[in-house]
C-alpha cells in the first residue's frame, strides 16, 4: 500500500495471475481442428455462384463453416454444405445438408434436424454453425461444399470444393 492506502501489484504477480486464463485460451484454440479449401476462379457454371473458399472449424461445443464467394451472392442461392456418412474423401452419400435457409437436411434419417445458424457477414461470404453434437459421437467427419440453383444446375453440380466428383474434406473433431 502506498500513503493513500491504494494497493500496488506487482507486473510479475499479474503475469503470474493471468497466466493460467491465457493458457487455457491457447488451449481451447489449438484443441480446434480447422480445414480450408480454396476453389479457382471461374470454374463454376455461368451465372451461378463460383466458390472461392470454405472452412471449416470444429471446435468443442461446434462446427462452423465460412464459405467465401468471388462475387456477391443471396442466401437463397448461396453455397451448400454436405456433410459425409462417414469420415471418407469418398462417402457414399452426405448424411447431412445445409444451405441458405439453415434447414439440416437429414438424408440418413429422412426430413430435418434442425437448424443451422445463418450469417451472412458480407455480401460473398455465408457462416453456417451447428452444435458439434448433430454430427454424432465419431472422431471425424467429411464435408463438401457444393453450390446447386436450380434448374440452372440440374442434375450436375454448378461447382464444388473440394472439386472433383465424390471428393470431401476429411477432418477430426
Amino acid at each position: 500500500m502506498d500513503e493513500g492506502g491504494a494497493i500496488h501489484r506487482s507486473p510479475v504477480r499479474l503475469i503470474l495471475a493471468t497466466a493460467p486464463i491465457l493458457v487455457l485460451g491457447l488451449v481451447a484454440v489449438a484443441l480446434a481442428s480447422t480445414k480450408t479449401v480454396n476453389d479457382a476462379q471461374g470454374d463454376s457454371k455461368k451465372g451461378a455462384v463460383d466458390i472461392k473458399s470454405a472452412t471449416a472449424v470444429a471446435g468443442a461445443k461446434k462446427v462452423t463453416w465460412t464459405i467465401s464467394a468471388y462475387d456477391p451472392f443471396n442466401t437463397n442461392k448461396a453455397p451448400c454444405v454436405g456433410i459425409g456418412q462417414s469420415a471418407s474423401k469418398h462417402p457414399l452419400g452426405d448424411r447431412l445438408e445445409i444451405c441458405g435457409d439453415g434447414v439440416i437436411q437429414d438424408f440418413q434419417h429422412g426430413g430435418t434436424a434442425g437448424h443451422a445458424k445463418v450469417t451472412q457477414p458480407d455480401q460473398s461470404t455465408i457462416v453456417y454453425q451447428i452444435r458439434r453434437k448433430k454430427l454424432g459421437h465419431h472422431k471425424a467427419f467429411s464435408w463438401q461444399v457444393q453450390v446447386r440453383q436450380g434448374k440452372k444446375c440440374f442434375p450436375d453440380i454448378c461447382d464444388q470444393a473440394p472439386e472433383g466428383p465424390g471428393t470431401h474434406v476429411v477432418q477430426k473433431l
